[in-house]
């Protein structure tokens, strides 16, 4: 065996595996340095799904409270338009409960005019609804809206009776002067009966 050529072989596998061994160190660098760049990827990619994720959340309860806004707007608008209808209502009721309360003067002064005791004439309590508080008039109460229970009982025929009956009287000329009450006990223990019915029934 020639020396000379085993010797230049030797020395050709020396560099080779130097070689080979610079190799595996820049291949190793360049595998650490892609592990790191793609850590920083998937990195990358989570954040940005939790940053889509967390701005499709903002836009969700942006558009939830969006709505609550809209919401509280549109029952701002209605209870303006609910509180301009009870003013007007207010002044109705005030304007009708004057209207009513001369009528009911007016016909006191006719029924006294035509021999009614004092304690015979019509009353407020009798016939004007209750008024709210809160209902400018003259005589506001505390009550709601409401009739006393036996004035659905009440009606024409009770004020015709009044005047017929002080009419015969003065035909007749009957020294009484009185009249018979404006209800009578039948008609009385009647309502009463229905008045105890209905509270039973609230």
């Amino acid at each position: 065996m020639d020396y000379a050529n085993l010797s230049s072989e030797l020395i050709k596998i020396s560099l080779a595996r130097q070689k080979i061994d610079e190799f595996s160190v820049r291949l190793r660098e360049l595998l650490a340095v892609y592990e790191e760049a793609e850590a920083t990827r998937c990195f990358i990619a989570e954040c940005e799904k939790m940053s889509t994720e967390l701005d499709n959340e903002r836009k969700s309860h942006a558009d939830e409270l969006r709505q609550i806004n809209q919401d509280i707007n549109h029952l701002e608008d209605t209870l303006k338009g609910v509180k301009g209808n009870k003013d007007s209502k207010k002044e109705i009721i005030a304007r009708k409960y004057d209207e009513i309360e001369r009528e009911l003067r007016s016909t006191n002064q006719l029924l006294r005019e035509s021999g009614v005791p004092e304690e015979e004439l019509l009353s407020r309590e009798q016939f004007l609804p209750l008024i709210e508080d809160d209902v400018a008039v003259e005589h506001p109460t505390t009550s709601s809206l409401t009739p006393p229970l036996w004035f659905d009982q009440m009606s024409s025929l009770s004020l015709f009776g009044i005047l017929q009956s002080q009419q015969s009287r003065l035909f007749n000329g009957s020294s009484d002067c009185s009249v018979a009450p404006l209800l009578d006990s039948r008609m009385r223990t009647s309502m009463n009966d229905q008045a105890k019915m209905k509270v039973c029934f609230l």
